[in-house]
């Protein structure tokens, strides 16, 4: 049972959203909160080593190149070492790469947003934006 005040939440966070245009890709429809599916979203791509920041119900992605990686795995070798000794949270991962048949390791820049549908009230989309000239099979392979 949903109580009013659910439901006024739901309707206000739903007024937030881009309407979505285009065709609707059946894959990418979720009836799931926005926030629960941002949330989940965010996990993953974190758990892949890119990096995510959040503006509103969009998220900004960016998986960086194999040299801007290893430079930065080999500056912070010190920093990674003291965080070992002292914490006991786990570090961000590394991004991941594909073989080098289907991903060059260059950098990869998207963005997510969960969009609205105009007389579907309660079923979302997940909207995925390239940004960069990035070849299109890094994209698949993430």
């Amino acid at each position: 049972i949903v109580t009013k005040s659910e439901e006024n939440n739901r309707v206000s966070i739903e007024s937030e959203l881009r309407l979505h245009t285009g065709d609707m890709n059946r894959s990418a429809l979720t009836s799931k909160p926005a926030t629960e599916v941002l949330v989940e979203i965010s996990k993953i791509l974190l758990l892949l080593g890119i990096e995510v920041n959040q503006e509103g119900y969009k998220l900004q992605c960016v998986r960086n190149s194999t040299s801007t990686a290893e430079a930065n795995q080999q500056g912070d070798l010190k920093v990674i070492m003291n965080d070992l000794a002292t914490r006991h949270e786990p570090l961000l991962n590394q991004p991941i790469y594909g073989h080098p048949s289907i991903d060059d390791g260059q950098r990869i820049e998207f963005m997510i947003e969960i969009c609205r549908f105009q007389n579907l009230s309660g079923l979302f989309s997940v909207d995925i934006q390239l940004v960069n000239e990035a070849d299109y099979t890094a994209y698949q392979f993430i």
